[in-house]
């Protein structure tokens, strides 16, 4: 590590469930779980860890296969980027119940 660590702002994201999606309706899956980035030096997502599962198992799958797809603004080290590790908290929250 070395400081200070990069800073990353928040994010909030709101997503449908993909039409045909038949467990998201019937168990009405909530959870919070906590994630670990591997994120290069490219802005790709390299490993992706679960650091603290939601409880439901197709909720922590959903989330880190979504962000292994996401691309970020390397950290920087003396003004080149340099891989990083990122946590990150994904919550799953049913709207419009």
């Amino acid at each position: 590590m070395y400081a200070p660590p990069p800073a990353y702002p928040g994010l909030r994201l709101f997503a449908e469930a993909r039409a045909g999606v038949t467990w998201a309706a019937a168990v009405r899956p909530e959870g919070r779980l906590r994630l670990r980035l591997f994120v290069r030096a490219d802005g790709t997502v390299g490993d992706v860890e679960v650091v603290t599962p939601s409880g439901e198992p197709e909720l922590d799958r959903a989330a880190a296969e979504a962000l292994r797809r996401w691309r970020f603004q390397p950290a920087r080290r003396d003004g080149q980027p340099v891989d990083s590790y990122y946590l990150v908290w994904v919550v799953f929250e049913l709207q419009g119940r």
